[in-house]
């Protein structure tokens, strides 16, 4: 599937988010954001958890092809999701969803699941959490494929 000039990152950080706004936790409190700061900014005033869509951008892997030449330039879409929880929500001790269940039901959203491109989402890599200005910050990355047809001039 060609992806060049149909504005491709875009579709992908939407269907995530889209995915994203699908679990019941989340309706209302999934964003396409730029960084942690603007999640923080855009869930001011409501309810954890909360979870943000950064675009991390488009690396090429044609270097691991030799005939990619011939086709186009392949590339790997990155996002990263960035999940806010309160810090006494971490463990089943609180009656709400605490945040290692939450990270489970967005892995088991988003894999197997096509992207724009047609591809599958790929699971990269999750981090442990780091506590930032009261909350509890955890991170999934994701990527799709991505393949770039040149224009012919």
């Amino acid at each position: 599937m060609s992806s060049t000039g149909s504005n491709i990152a875009s579709k992908c950080v939407e269907d995530l988010r889209k995915k994203l706004e699908e679990l019941s936790e989340l309706k209302g409190k999934s964003f396409w954001v730029y960084n942690e700061e603007h999640l923080m900014d855009k869930t001011k005033g409501i309810s954890f958890p909360a979870v943000g869509v950064i675009y991390e951008g488009i690396r090429s892997i044609s270097e691991n092809y030799k005939d990619t030449y011939k086709t186009g330039f392949s590339g790997e879409l990155v996002t990263s999701v960035i999940v806010l929880q309160r810090p006494d929500n971490i463990s089943y001790a609180d009656t709400k969803t605490p945040a290692v269940a939450l990270l489970d039901m967005i892995r088991e959203k988003i894999l197997g699941s096509r992207s724009p491109t047609g591809h599958v989402w790929r699971f990269v890599v999750e981090a442990s959490a780091t506590e930032k200005h009261g909350v509890v910050i955890w991170l999934q990355r994701w990527s799709t494929p991505v393949q770039f047809t040149p224009v012919v001039r």
